[in-house]
């Protein structure tokens, strides 16, 4: 079993995580239909893929097993790891600091690190773009992980937990100034806290995927914009049988919750179906 299937494997629908970002994307309005899968012949079955045949799996399970697909895997799992890898803050916890029906003012000024955070989270997945489409240019690179609904729950989740909801106030900018300072991040701070733990190449290859994510994915931050009022409402009505909470959840709570491992469920998806989607084509 390659490193890939053994991370799909685990997941469970009663999964905090996996409930807490199902109910997240059930009231995203464009947002794929979730559904969950613990190997790469899911994969191919969300993509429509049944009728490829054993060849096709046989070769997804080839690019999965690959060198590329297990340094984007490697970057997935530490956007997780504040302590032990590269990641200082989870988005989750902006998801649920809407139980109340409130949050805390912030902007990228007043709140660097996690600003820097969001910059640090699109350099991973422009990195893990450059690593399961090779040989494409940076816009061909993003279009194929748009037309993923893996990739769409990354950019989604992206967008709205890790940009949206901590800086609703700068998001009134629009889009495309917004992810344009983000963009900037990721080049400064993040860019060097990445050069940090995986080296100088890995950063040259992210960066060179970065100006194909940075147009586009304007278009997610102003879905966002949109989307982000609605929030209190969903975790109403969604979150508290998620986590079996009564009425809210405490700051002690939503702290622990830091930890969940978000970017470790939803990185290996992208990567199942990218290999997927390429054996598909038969690449």
């Amino acid at each position: 079993m390659s490193k890939v299937e053994a991370a799909l494997s685990p997941w469970r629908e009663s999964d905090v995580s996996v409930k807490v970002l199902s109910g997240l994307f059930s009231v995203l309005p464009q947002a794929p239909p979730f559904r969950l899968y613990g190997n790469l012949e899911g994969a191919i079955s969300r993509l429509g893929g049944e009728a490829a045949g054993d060849d096709s799996v046989g070769r997804a399970r080839e690019l999965a097993a690959s060198a590329e697909a297990e340094k984007a895997l490697w970057v997935a799992e530490n956007l997780d790891k504040a302590d032990a890898g590269l990641a200082v803050y989870a988005g989750l916890k902006n998801v649920l600091s809407f139980f109340g029906g409130g949050r805390s003012k912030r902007t990228f000024e007043s709140d660097p690190q996690q600003a820097g955070d969001a910059g640090l989270k699109l350099l991973g997945l422009a990195y893990m773009a450059s690593q399961l489409f090779p040989g494409r240019s940076p816009q061909q690179r993003f279009e194929a992980v748009m037309a993923l609904p893996a990739g769409q729950e990354a950019l989604y989740y992206f967008a709205v937990a890790e940009v949206g909801l901590p800086f609703a106030d700068n998001l009134v900018e629009g889009g495309t100034r917004v992810l344009g300072r983000i963009v900037g991040l990721a080049r400064g701070d993040a860019g060097r806290k990445l050069s940090q733990f995986g080296g100088g190449n890995m950063l040259n290859e992210a960066l060179g995927s970065l100006d194909g994510f940075a147009g586009p994915l304007a278009s997610y931050l102003d879905g966002a914009r949109g989307v982000v009022g609605n929030l209190p409402r969903m975790a109403a009505r969604v979150m508290p049988s998620a986590l079996n909470l009564a009425d809210s959840a405490t700051g002690a709570a939503a702290s622990a919750l830091d930890a969940l491992p978000v970017w470790s469920f939803l990185g290996p998806r992208l990567i199942a179906e990218a290999c997927a989607s390429r054996a598909i084509a038969g690449e």
